[in-house]
């Protein structure tokens, strides 16, 4: 297992970035990977796939939780003039990459633009969005999860449910977590006025992480034939295997 570190850069540079590490790790072992990407990480992943043809063989499967694989409006309610100064913020305080490209690759027209271009996925792939209730937003993420409710009420504050399903993708449930919890143990941090506001941030990370895991193993390991076929895009309301 490893944690790949990524810049905050485009998804396309990232995703030179993904590319240029699988090929490294593939030459001094054969086994295949498995990728899962949270959040921005899913287009990176997406993108690298796409635009790297090379490395798609080195792939078992790709597994989105909470990713922005249609974007998010919450990047296209920020506005110019802070997307400007996310700019003037690269490579300060431990920031690397370039943050406003980053944010310009999370736009619901750019993710659209790409998932135009390439509809399928290359490899077999798997599909976890969060859905988060008002009870269980932290409060740092209240104003963002009101906004997101004008585009759909089953979303996790940064996405919506719809936009992190890959299409194409086997969907397997989804989480109920606001977006932070789900992947960020921010409830670790030592004090701090930030970690008030981080109030609902506790989750089962691991637990998750391997149980979507194994069942990608055992989706890609079943015989020809008796693999399920991906969901419809629209999931059926309140359905979910991850409830904590």
């Amino acid at each position: 297992t490893a944690l790949i570190n990524i810049s905050n850069n485009s998804s396309e540079d990232n995703g030179k970035e993904i590319a240029k590490y699988l090929r490294e790790q593939w030459r001094k072992d054969k086994r295949k990977f498995i990728l899962v990407g949270y959040s921005k990480g899913t287009p990176d992943i997406q993108t690298a796939l796409a635009t790297e043809a090379d490395i798609r063989p080195m792939v078992a499967a790709f597994v989105s939780i909470a990713g922005a694989s249609g974007g998010s409006p919450v990047a296209d309610a920020l506005p110019e003039k802070l997307s400007s100064m996310l700019g003037k913020i690269n490579g300060k305080g431990g920031c690397q990459g370039d943050l406003s490209d980053g944010f310009k690759s999370l736009a619901v027209e750019a993710r659209r633009q790409f998932l135009a271009k390439y509809p399928r996925p290359f490899v077999p792939t798997f599909s976890i969005p969060a859905v988060a209730d008002q009870d269980k937003v932290s409060k740092a993420m209240l104003q963002s999860w009101s906004l997101m409710n004008g585009f759909s009420p089953r979303n996790d504050a940064q996405l919506t449910e719809q936009d992190a399903i890959i299409p194409g993708s086997l969907y397997m449930g989804a989480a109920r977590s606001d977006h932070f919890a789900l992947a960020l143990p921010l409830e670790n941090m030592q004090g701090g006025m930030l970690k008030l506001f981080l109030d609902k941030n506790t989750y089962p990370r691991s637990a998750l992480l391997e149980s979507v895991v194994r069942f990608a193993l055992e989706e890609i390991k079943a015989p020809a034939g008796s693999a399920q076929k991906p969901q419809p895009q629209t999931p059926q309301k309140n359905k979910s295997i991850f409830q904590p």
